[in-house]
């Protein structure tokens, strides 16, 4: 049995943060697990600027988020070891109607592309953020293009020959 926490709404896999102290130890436990590179975008959401709805494996963002009047950014969450690509996102469409601009992040995190992503948000209200492994993102391009123009759709990819996600070193392996 889960013990809800001030400020954290879960429904099935989506979380919302409604909570500034929700956010600060979202912030605080990103930073510890080296996931510090979407703080910008909770930072924004801390000020007040907008609000941050993430799902994974697929699950659904409840109405209530997408009927917000508040800049609104919804992250998916497809760049893990279960990644799914966009047929198993049966809300996947309906978002890229929702959001005037969608990114499809598929390289490594970096700040800079979550401060981007913030004001983003700002500037046209909603957005929809996809975090996919490489291998997915001509799938997840296609389902947006159903949707969105080409200009409407932000792509970020690793460099030539590079790869998302990178694998992590085996046991006696040499990192340069």
């Amino acid at each position: 049995m889960k013990i809800p926490r001030p400020g954290v709404r879960v429904t099935g896999h989506t979380i919302e943060l409604t909570g500034h102290a929700a956010i600060a130890a979202t912030i605080a436990m990103q930073e510890a697990g080296g996931e510090a590179f979407r703080v910008p975008l909770f930072r924004a959401a801390a000020a007040g600027a907008l609000a941050v709805a993430t799902a994974i494996g697929g699950s659904p963002v409840p109405a209530r988020i997408l009927k917000q009047r508040h800049p609104t950014v919804v992250l998916l969450a497809d760049d893990h070891p279960g990644a799914i690509g966009p047929d198993a996102w049966p809300q996947a469409q309906k978002l890229a109607r929702w959001a005037p601009l969608v990114a499809l992040h598929a390289t490594g995190g970096q700040a800079e592309h979550y401060a981007m992503f913030a004001q983003a948000t700002v500037h046209y209200g909603r957005l929809l953020i996809v975090e996919l492994e490489l291998q997915h993102l001509a799938a997840w391009r296609d389902l947006m293009l159903l949707e969105r123009k080409p200009g409407e759709i932000l792509c970020l990819m690793p460099r030539p020959g590079g790869q998302h996600p990178i694998s992590p070193a085996q046991a006696g392996e040499c990192i340069h």
